[in-house]
């Protein structure tokens, strides 16, 4: 397998493809990070992750997509291909640390096994497209 940089023009209308297979959000070209990685086998790609930069030094694993045709082994392969790929550029850039979310299994076991901390806290979020006002309860 190899690793390229993610390149919007060239690489988006395969993300795009395997998130429309997954069923999962689409983001427009604008909201993809622009630090990425994809990984092929051949000349098939199998999967797909970005570094989001987060102030502080801090940066964020966002997007790990995979190819949902691929055997699960290419997968598994690329995945650890493309967090190598992502941790190496983080740690080229000199930052501080970096956070991940994730709600699959086989991804949370994958960042322990590369050292991450599996952190108490709660993820929440607010699209500020449909926020109005806050309501308090006092």
């Amino acid at each position: 397998m190899k690793v390229q940089r993610f390149q919007l023009d060239m690489h988006f209308q395969i993300l795009t493809h395997w998130l429309e297979q997954r069923k999962c959000y689409i983001p427009p070209r604008d909201e993809v990070p622009g630090i990425g990685f994809i990984a092929y086998a051949g000349s098939t790609p199998i999967s797909v992750g970005f570094l989001r930069l987060v102030e502080g030094g801090f940066a964020q694993i966002d997007g790990l997509t995979t190819n949902p045709e691929a055997p699960a082994q290419f997968r598994d392969r690329a995945n650890d291909l493309i967090a190598e790929s992502l941790i190496s550029k983080a740690k080229s850039m000199n930052l501080k640390a970096i956070i991940a979310s994730s709600t699959d299994k086989h991804t949370v076991l994958r960042a322990e096994k590369y050292g991450f901390a599996l952190m108490p806290h709660t993820l929440f979020a607010l699209n500020l497209n449909d926020f109005n006002k806050v309501e308090r309860n006092n």
